[in-house]
């Protein structure tokens, strides 16, 4: 979850070029940042300062400001979540549900887990997409590199 200064996004930005999948990786940290604060019990206040600076997803990042100003001024993290909408309407339900419940921890560990899946479909639907065309031109490398190494030869045995 946690990134240092010094490691950049470099791969991340080059394998997930699309906005959505960067808010939804976001929103995976996010969601797991708060589920930890809240085992921990530690206040939504230190999760949310802990989320900020973590997340470098700029859209996430004002929502997570504006959702810090909110908190403040004493709303609820359920109130804030939707004044923000950060999360959808499902989502908002379970966290306003969990909230009544006290089992905010539990239900924000799972809609990290479902963020989490998504990514992973995503990433296994990119990687089928760029596998086929790895796999052609591996074979065509070696298929030069074979006929770099039989031509020489041939043409040696032709001689003999």
């Amino acid at each position: 979850l946690y990134r240092s200064e010094k490691q950049g996004d470099m791969g991340e930005n080059l394998f997930w070029s699309r906005p959505e999948d960067r808010y939804q990786i976001a929103l995976c940290r996010f969601s797991g940042i708060m589920s930890l604060t809240y085992s921990a019990g530690l206040t939504t206040e230190d999760g949310i300062g802990m989320a900020k600076k973590v997340i470098r997803e700029k859209q996430l990042s004002e929502k997570l400001t504006a959702m810090q100003d909110c908190i403040n001024q004493g709303q609820s993290f359920s109130e804030a979540v939707r004044s923000t909408g950060i999360f959808t309407s499902r989502e908002l339900r379970r966290i306003e549900i969990a909230e009544r419940t006290a089992k905010l921890d539990i239900v924000m560990q799972e809609i990290a887990d479902d963020y989490q899946n998504r990514v992973d479909i995503s990433a296994g639907r990119r990687v089928g997409r760029v596998e086929p065309v790895l796999i052609a031109v591996l074979s065509l490398v070696a298929g030069l590199i074979l006929l770099s190494v039989m031509l020489p030869l041939l043409s040696i045995m032709s001689t003999l």
